[in-house]
């Protein structure tokens, strides 16, 4: 254990590594190693409010040599491997440009004009929808079911040009219970 103690000026260090290679024949030089094999083990644990600075390119979650200044590994199909996961809170009373929040609810990001924008939460579902002959003035229903969708969403339908032809049809559709939307 390395305790500072007292009054210090300019920059003080725990532990410095600090290698002044000419040259390295080995593959790779890493400055600090720590490997662990129990699931109660952390290799490097902070305490308190101290800022953390990593000038580099750094990985997380991978041993691959990183490729950008944040690298994440990919998350697996298991519970508790996702490759990023916000903490839901409070918001910033005044947005911060780039700031990206999570409130349970949405996910939000901040532009350069300190502008707080929901990120769009999109449900897709698609069906073959067979419609049967209709006599003229009147209507044929079919429903879908998209989980999640709610009374209140936006719906978009996408209808190929086979569909159409030189008689006239008029498409709709909404939501017409929870988890379902009615086209016609």
């Amino acid at each position: 254990m390395y305790n500072l103690t007292g009054t210090a000026s300019g920059q003080q260090n725990g532990i410095k590594i600090n290698p002044t290679l000419t040259s390295l024949t080995a593959a790779t030089f890493v400055g600090l190693y720590m490997t662990h094999s129990h699931a109660n083990s952390y290799g490097i644990m902070q305490s308190g409010t101290a800022k953390n600075v990593f000038a580099g390119k750094t990985t997380f979650g991978s041993t691959t040599s990183p490729t950008a200044l944040l690298m994440l590994a990919a998350g697996t199909a298991s519970a508790n491997t996702a490759p990023l996961k916000f903490t839901s809170g409070t918001n910033l009373t005044t947005p911060e440009a780039g700031a990206v929040e999570y409130d349970a609810s949405n996910l939000y990001i901040t532009n350069g004009a300190t502008v707080r924008f929901t990120i769009a939460k999109m449900l897709s579902g698609s069906a073959t929808l067979d419609f049967g002959n209709t006599a003229a003035g009147t209507s044929d229903d079919l429903t879908v079911t998209i989980t999640g969708a709610a009374d209140g969403d936006e719906v978009l339908l996408g209808v190929p040009n086979a569909a159409m032809n030189a008689k006239c049809f008029l498409f709709r559709m909404g939501i017409s219970n929870e988890h379902s939307y009615n086209s016609s």
